[in-house]
């Protein structure tokens, strides 16, 4: 990954599902879902460079606007932890068909795993 400061001022990356991005907002150095509305819902927990971050969203469909929680680094194996990191509640996500990656800097996403349970997508081992 390149260094989080290139570019103005910060950098980004993330995962766009349904039209929210999952990943680092490109106004700060920290985790957040961003949908294309321009809303930012951050969370507390930084991007740092070379260091790996395991992400979790759920997106709870609604009638109108939907629900997407993250979480950043739960633990594998463990349960899903209660309160998230960061929620949205200001999209409506509609039914998702597909998704793309973006960033303004160099990433890898190592692994990316859809199902509809915590188990299905978290690693256990």
């Amino acid at each position: 990954m390149d260094a989080l400061d290139v570019g103005h001022p910060y950098s980004y990356f993330h995962l766009l599902i349904g039209n929210v991005g999952i990943g680092k907002d490109q106004r700060s150095n920290y985790y957040a879902l961003e949908s294309g509305n321009g809303t930012v819902d951050l969370s507390s927990v930084s991007a740092v460079t070379n260091q790996t971050a395991f992400l979790v969203a759920r997106f709870t469909f609604l009638n109108g606007a939907d629900i997407v929680d993250l979480w950043v680094n739960p633990l594998p194996g463990q349960p899903l932890p209660a309160t998230p990191d960061a929620t949205k509640t200001d999209v409506d996500t509609g039914i998702p068909t597909d998704f793309d990656f973006g960033g303004s800097i160099r990433t890898v996403f190592d692994e990316i795993r859809f199902g509809n349970s915590w188990e299905a997508v978290s690693p256990v081992n």
